[in-house]
């Protein structure tokens, strides 16, 4: 194996990587926000189980006016964050 061979096509990868984030970067974002209503019915829970959450710290929700909102950046970071994982596949 020849370590120049394998570092310029590691190096052309990161270039294409670099490239693509650019590009992604540059085009315009759409900023997807959440209602409460969107939420409670995206987790089947109601509007007050949100609000323990968010009170306890594991639900972040913005708060405009008297309306409560969350993004979808903050929506992906909760569900890796408390994603459940199973706990042991054995059948009995």
């Amino acid at each position: 194996m020849d370590l120049a061979v394998e570092f310029k096509k590691l190096q052309k990868s990161q270039e294409q990587i670099l490239e693509m984030l650019k590009q992604s970067n540059t085009e315009k974002k759409e900023l997807k926000v959440y209602s409460l209503d969107e939420l409670a019915a995206f987790f089947g829970v109601t509007k007050r189980t949100l609000y323990n959450w968010k009170d306890e710290g594991k639900l972040p929700l913005i708060i405009v006016g008297s309306k409560s909102y969350m993004t979808e950046a903050q929506l992906q970071t909760f569900l890796s964050k408390n994603e459940v994982k199973p706990f042991n596949n054995r059948r009995f």
